[in-house]
């Protein structure tokens, strides 16, 4: 059986599951899997079967989503018109403040972005006859909330979608840096500090951000990612950060191959970047981001990513991870994590990575050895 019939059945078995549970449930699936087009036949279903002027509300997190992926997804499955006469897409920052509105079906995009006590307003205070939440990680206390309105019915894994032959294979290799002289001592004597502060019960937010900031952008870490985008050479990647400072210095240190993606670029740039580097046709193969594309990005011919500057969660790691391995043939997707060794990103990057089998290496010449 051919890779597109395995997963049209896994949808749809998905949907199935979703069915028996009263048409209000959340698929927990990971990227490459094929959450939105689950979306799209539930919205074909209710608007061919059901309703034919039925109100489909397709909820998401970011513009980008709104005004691209989705569109997108209804077209390419053929479903245009039910896009054009049934569906409104909107982002959870407008939804959130409606009261009193009616769909039929909710399809609730990045679910788990809206189980916070502000975003959960929007589904206490509107009528939801069927809600479809698509997630690709939902930890213990999002269920909380999720199981009020739309238990997860259904869950495939990153590992366990690479084990189907859903998704690419994938390999991630964590390699370690070192802080550089000044850094050090500024990391130790702001670490002192928090420490006086936590030992008073006082938690010294400001200090704690410092800290971070130094661990985002060190040095040896712009010296690294150099280095891992000269050995890939030609081929397509993202690098990701926690700080729009270190994705524009990346940007800027590589030069035309790379542009910058993040919030405090408009719309509109941020429009145009994601459009050069998806062509195909430019130069530009490497996009430096700070948060802004962990999410929904469909980005076609990515082999790598460096992850430069990470969180302590799996969530953040599984979107991140999920940005290169969507399916191609004969390819093998490689994650490079970055962490500061002895500090607390090391930490941060073992408390991530409790489900994924990683590879420690020394140098980043030995990534070819894996590549």
């Amino acid at each position: 059986m051919n890779k597109s019939k395995i997963k049209d059945g896994v949808q749809r078995s998905g949907l199935n599951k979703w069915f028996q549970r009263g048409q209000r449930g959340t698929l927990e699936y990971c990227t490459g899997v094929g959450k939105s087009r689950c979306g799209v036949l539930a919205a074909a279903w209710l608007a061919k079967t059901i309703n034919k002027d039925c109100k489909v509300l397709v909820i998401t997190p970011t513009q980008t989503i709104r005004d691209q992926a989705w569109v997108q997804e209804f077209k390419k499955w053929g479903e245009n018109s039910i896009l054009k006469s049934n569906v409104q897409i909107v982002c959870i920052q407008t939804a959130y403040k409606w009261t009193d509105q009616e769909f039929d079906l909710v399809i609730a995009d990045e679910v788990h972005n809206y189980l916070s006590d502000e975003y959960f307003k929007f589904f206490k205070n509107n009528t939801c006859t069927r809600v479809l939440g698509l997630s690709a990680s939902i930890n213990h206390e999002q269920r909380v909330y999720l199981n009020k309105i739309a238990p997860v019915v259904d869950a495939i894994t990153t590992n366990k979608a690479k084990e189907m032959g859903l998704v690419s294979d994938f390999l991630i290799l964590n390699l370690g840096v070192t802080l550089n002289a000044e850094e050090s001592i500024e990391y130790k004597n702001l670490s002192v500090s928090i420490n006086r502060s936590q030992a008073r019960g006082f938690t010294d937010w400001k200090t704690i951000n410092l800290r971070k900031d130094i661990l985002y952008n060190a040095v040896n870490k712009v010296k690294a990612v150099e280095r891992i985008n000269n050995l890939f050479n030609d081929r397509y990647g993202v690098i990701f950060s926690q700080s729009t400072v270190f994705a524009d210095l990346m940007s800027n240190k590589l030069g035309d191959s790379c542009l910058s993606y993040h919030s405090k670029l408009s719309a509109k740039q941020r429009k145009k970047n994601l459009k050069l580097f998806c062509d195909g046709r430019t130069k530009v193969n490497v996009l430096s981001a700070a948060r802004a594309l962990d999410e929904g990005a469909n980005l076609p011919r990515v082999t790598y990513a460096i992850i430069a500057a990470g969180t302590s969660k799996e969530k953040s790691q599984i979107q991140r991870l999920g940005r290169i391995i969507r399916y191609e043939d004969d390819k093998r997707a490689v994650l490079i994590r970055l962490y500061a060794k002895g500090t607390k990103d090391e930490q941060w990057l073992k408390s991530s990575q409790n489900r994924y089998n990683a590879v420690y290496i020394d140098s980043p010449d030995e990534i070819l050895e894996y590549a």
